[in-house]
């Protein structure tokens, strides 16, 4: 019997932000980024402000050094926090950099708990996210979901026996946490993401940096069945700039360093037909 309630959000984890101080003892802090630990010890450790926003609030230059300097703070906090719980105080590397203090939430899976973190820690995600809200406002569904939706569309259109792999939510393990995967088949799992232009950067970089973690944990901690290659799908503009200087080419090239770090693979598609060509080439081999 179907429940007319909704899901219970039964995911739990804790999370601290990591701030930084722009003019030293000014006591002005502003996060840029959240050290997140399910309560089954999984971790992520989302950057809550893109490069392209720190340039714009900081100046190409200081912008560019913040942002490297951010990643570095980001490392040293995963290689401590994955030994350690999180309310265990750790001090960050770099000058100016501070650790806030430790909260709890619940959420239906990691996704959502990457978003409610951010919403709760860094004034630049929220204000971001409540302007993409008003702007959803007079459609039905966002643009990565509009193209996420083609993608199943024309993988249906060529092999209807694939449109049952799409969208699946799998708990890794017995009241751990709970994963969202557009689409596992045997052993390939792909997550889908997609930009329509350089001023959707940030609320995206958030959804894609959750998507990888996902397929990260899927990968490592699942029981279930052996996935052996994990890939990050995204849609981009057919008329983007491909120069370095492209804001979205930037953006590619975070999210790129954001998977090889755990040994996973992106892959930028400009239509929704060609993502579905790969994904059938992926599992039908």
């Amino acid at each position: 019997m179907r429940s007319g309630f909704p899901e219970r959000p039964d995911c739990g984890f804790s999370w601290r932000n990591l701030l930084i101080e722009p003019v030293s003892f000014s006591g002005e802090r502003i996060s840029l980024a959240a050290i997140l630990k399910m309560d089954d010890g999984a971790l992520v450790v989302p950057k809550l402000v893109s490069r392209k926003k720190l340039r714009s609030l900081f100046g190409e230059k200081d912008g560019s050094v913040l942002s490297d300097t951010l990643k570095l703070c980001i490392e040293c906090a995963e290689d401590y926090y994955r030994k350690n719980p999180i309310f265990s105080n750790w001090s960050p590397p770099m000058q100016n950099f501070y650790l806030g203090d430790p909260e709890h939430s619940v959420a239906l899976d990691l996704e959502e708990a990457v978003h409610v973190a951010g919403m709760h820690c860094s004034s630049v995600y929220s204000t971001q996210h409540s302007a993409e809200v008003s702007a959803k406002s007079q459609n039905n569904a966002s643009y990565s979901r509009q193209w996420e939706l083609k993608v199943k569309e024309n993988v249906s259109q060529e092999n209807m026996s694939y449109q049952n792999y799409f969208w699946s939510r799998i708990r890794l393990k017995e009241g751990g946490v709970m994963v969202k995967v557009g689409f596992v088949h045997e052993k390939y799992a792909a997550q889908f993401e997609a930009i329509s232009s350089s001023s959707a950067i940030q609320n995206t970089m958030m959804r894609a940096q959750a998507k990888l973690w996902q397929l990260d944990l899927l990968r490592d901690h699942n029981n279930l069945f052996k996935i052996e290659e994990c890939e990050l799908l995204l849609g981009i503009p057919h008329t983007y700039d491909n120069s370095r200087d492209s804001a979205i080419q930037e953006f590619v090239e975070e999210l790129e360093f954001e998977a090889s770090r755990r040994e996973l693979s992106v892959l930028t598609v400009t239509t929704p037909a060609a993502a579905a060509s790969h994904i059938i080439e992926k599992a039908a081999a």
